[in-house]
């Protein structure tokens, strides 16, 4: 594993303050709320932190620490959902707004007045198709059952109920037919 290092001379110290270098152990990414909130109370127990406790210390070549960084894939996924508002018609202005406090909505939309209400149902298409049968005498199965199985008339029923080859009942929404075989000449 390749690991980072970081040096620098401090500004504020003592000029005789030698550091030492810093070797970076484990990279800790936060999401943008917690990273600020850490940023503004460094002093306050965090679970990443606490988490990566054995990892920070000291030894006489360096001091051991973990990298804490913003996740910047939280604030891409709220920039992409802005980007893909802003491009619907009825979107005045769609502004990602996160400010990293959690009772605060991340994404302000502005829309236009509704003028119209439509409701999408993704079953919808599946009772506009005529759906078609193909009716066969039932041979065993009783007459009742057949008829409320299949929410048949009485009077479709008899068009099949005695079993004769090539004799088929078809319907298709409203309209109903029975198909009947011609014996060839």
């Amino acid at each position: 594993m390749n690991k980072y290092f970081i040096s620098g001379k401090l500004t504020h110290k003592a000029s005789n303050h030698n550091t030492k270098r810093c070797e970076i152990e484990k990279w800790v990414f936060l999401p943008h709320s917690d990273f600020e909130r850490l940023k503004a109370n460094p002093y306050q127990e965090h679970e990443a932190i606490t988490a990566a406790r054995d990892l920070m210390y000291e030894d006489d070549k360096a001091y051991h620490c973990i990298m804490i960084d913003m996740d910047e894939v939280e604030s891409l996924v709220k920039n992409a959902i802005v980007q893909q508002l802003s491009q619907r018609d009825d979107v005045i202005m769609a502004k990602n707004t996160d400010i990293g406090v959690d009772y605060q909505p991340d994404i302000r939309v502005e829309a236009k007045e509704l003028t119209e209400l439509k409701f999408y149902c993704p079953l919808m298409p599946l009772f506009s198709i005529p759906t078609h049968h193909f009716l066969f005498n039932p041979g065993n199965i009783k007459a009742a059952e057949y008829i409320d199985t299949l929410q048949l008339e009485p009077a479709e029923y008899d068009l099949i109920k005695f079993p004769e080859r090539g004799t088929c009942f078809y319907r298709c929404g409203n309209e109903r037919y029975l198909l009947i075989r011609l014996k060839s000449v």
